[in-house]
């Protein structure tokens, strides 16, 4: 396992090094880049069934490239990596550790999307060194696999643990952030003190680092390509690095596309408006222009569309609900739907709380339009701030991401309405989530900005901005942040039920053959529980099911008044994670009578002639 170690951080050195001193990238935004390249060349390996080859091409690729660059460019890698530098690169790393070293080496994933699909998708790639099978035992099979390809190759280096994985996705983040500070704050002084400011922001709108759920990944990538499509330098070197950023955005997650959209807008309008190249003609600057956006779009599109082919290969079921438009709210039936849903969203976007700082004199609770309000404000501010001749420019960009940030909420609620449940829809279910992710990036980016404000002076003026920056930073930023630097720990309550899911599927597991299936029973839960069971029993499929007999309240759209012999029909092992006195009034006869009434227990099922008999306990 050292030897991989070695290996992970020699070739990661090595792709770092090649991309600064071969390709003319800054040394903050490699890594970033290099997380990039990673995702994209073990998706290539992926899609032809060679993912495990594909870990060793790309960390033989990282030493090779790595030799090739100090062999070829030792000038530039006295330059760019003097020990003054390379002392202060040094500092850069510290949040990256403090974050390691915080989390728990018990640490187990407990948020429910955690277990019903995040984890569990890295999972099953883990264990069968390939992407998501027809047959795999997950939902959304759809969805793209670009994070956990990382978390992947992470974890075959260093070895598989969940705290491992959650620091796989800090370091994606995290480095993140540093290529969007980079790319904005040029001098390394001030753009080291801009990173601990935005290594803040992501609390303020009640995230953390303590989940993998893709929604602050998604964020950093879009703040990274806004970046860099507006970045006022033009060259080949910067086309690039869009190129790969946005190649790898598409595999993270399918609403990728919408902001990668976006940020092509903000390219086209740099690129239109450049004011380097002041003799061109308009018609000119557009024919470059086109060509550039061609060279850039092409590999996202071939990216995008090799994702959609092998979706189409895995022959997905449909979820069985009837396929809506907005045209389908004409109906008389739909229209309660339509009315709650945009009700919800009113509501939502008056409600307070999407921004907050720590509840101080100075703590403020920011509704979604309050904030977009102040995000505008400020961003038009900064606008004052430039050089006049770039001010038509950061305008229209600006702009952009306003009409964006609108556009997006609208998509929101397009999905709300025709891609959601019902259920879901009309409680409008993680809107909060998707909706900072536009806000997070949109705020960084302006963060970065900030940072930057004075930063082409020489002497104490260019401090100014990003020691201010950290400190009200530091000083707002929610108690969370300081509580997660200390220590990331499992929720107590929800590790023990975890753990007592656990121990069920490692009884159940003692007896269980490839093939067969386990039924698992939790009466009167949300399913909760069945997900954790269901994480801890990967490969083997899950039943749905996990309630049974009439419902328990009004509320209760998860039991299943079917008789328990139908349900475990076809199954081999039935568990019990929890079994209330009603549950045992209507299944006792099936039951040896010395287990009736246990709360929790294994039994093998016992068919004759597809009919089940009777259960026998292998407790």
């Amino acid at each position: 396992m050292i030897w991989k170690l070695a290996l992970l951080s020699a070739s990661t050195l090595g792709y770092v090094l090649f991309l600064t001193l071969r390709c003319g990238q800054r040394a903050l935004v490699a890594p970033f880049l290099t997380f990039c390249l990673i995702v994209v060349g073990l998706y290539g390996f992926a899609l032809f069934g060679q993912l495990a080859l594909g870990v060793q091409f790309v960390s033989g690729a990282g030493l090779v490239l790595g030799i090739y660059a100090v062999i070829t460019g030792k000038d530039e890698l006295a330059a760019r990596f003097s020990i003054k530098k390379t002392w202060l690169y040094l500092l850069f790393l510290v949040p990256f550790v403090l974050l390691f070293q915080a989390i728990a080496n018990d640490f187990m994933f407990l948020i429910w999307d955690e277990l019903s699909f995040w984890a569990r998708s890295q999972r099953l790639i883990f264990d069968s060194n390939a992407l998501i099978q027809a047959q795999s035992p997950i939902s959304f099979k759809n969805y793209p696999p670009g994070q956990q390809l990382f978390q992947y190759y992470v974890t075959v280096m260093a070895g598989w643990s969940e705290k491992k994985i959650l620091f796989a996705q800090n370091l994606f983040i995290l480095s993140g952030v540093l290529a969007v500070v980079a790319t904005v704050v040029k001098k390394e002084g001030p753009a080291l003190l801009t990173f601990v400011a935005a290594l803040t922001l992501i609390y303020f709108f009640h995230a953390d680092y303590v989940t993998i759920y893709s929604d602050s990944l998604v964020a950093i990538f879009f703040a990274v390509g806004l970046a860099l499509a507006a970045k006022e330098s033009e060259s080949s070197q910067d086309d690039l690095s869009l190129l790969l950023v946005l190649s790898a955005f598409v595999l993270i997650k399918e609403v990728a596309v919408i902001f990668t959209a976006i940020v092509l807008a903000v390219y086209v309008l740099k690129r239109l408006l450049s004011q380097k190249q002041p003799l061109h003609s308009f018609w000119s600057r557009l024919k470059t222009t086109s060509v550039a956006v061609v060279v850039i779009t092409l590999p996202i599109v071939f990216v995008w569309l090799s994702w959609r082919w092998y979706v189409n290969t895995l022959a997905i079921e449909p979820n069985g609900m009837p396929a809506l438009s907005l045209s389908s709210y004409g109906q008389e039936a739909l229209r309660p739907r339509l009315e709650k849903t945009v009700a919800k969203l009113l509501e939502a976007l008056k409600q307070p709380g999407y921004f907050e700082s720590r509840p101080v004199a100075l703590g403020v609770k920011l509704s979604l339009i309050q904030l977009f309000a102040w995000l505008t404000a400020l961003g038009v501010l900064l606008i004052a701030w430039t050089p006049h001749g770039q001010r038509r420019k950061e305008l229209l960009v600006l702009l952009t991401i306003v009409t964006g940030a609108l556009a997006y909420h609208v998509f929101l609620l397009w999905t709300y309405l025709v891609y959601f449940t019902e259920y879901e829809g009309v409680r409008l279910a993680s809107f909060e989530r998707y909706s900072w992710t536009y806000m997070l990036a949109w705020a960084l980016l302006l963060v970065c900005q900030l940072g930057r404000c004075r930063a082409q002076t020489t002497g104490p003026m260019q401090w100014i901005a990003p020691a201010l920056l950290v400190a009200v930073s530091l000083y707002l930023v929610p108690g969370k942040f300081y509580a997660d630097l200390k220590s990331i720990q499992s929720e107590p309550n929800a590790l023990a039920q975890k753990k007592k899911a656990i121990a069920l599927a490692e009884q159940v597991k003692k007896h269980i053959k490839t093939g067969e299936k386990v039924y698992f029973i939790a009466q009167n839960t949300n399913g909760y529980e069945k997900h954790m069971f269901d994480y801890a029993m990967i490969p083997f499929l899950p039943n749905n099911c996990w309630s049974v007999g009439a419902k328990y309240s009004e509320a209760d759209v998860w039991s299943c008044n079917q008789p328990l012999e139908q349900l475990i029909k076809g199954y081999a092992y039935l568990a019990i994670y929890n079994a209330d006195q009603r549950f045992w009034n209507d299944n006792a006869g099936l039951f040896p009578v010395n287990t009736q009434n246990s709360q929790q227990g294994v039994y093998k099922i016992i068919s004759r002639d597809g009919k089940v008999v009777t259960l026998e306990s292998v407790n």
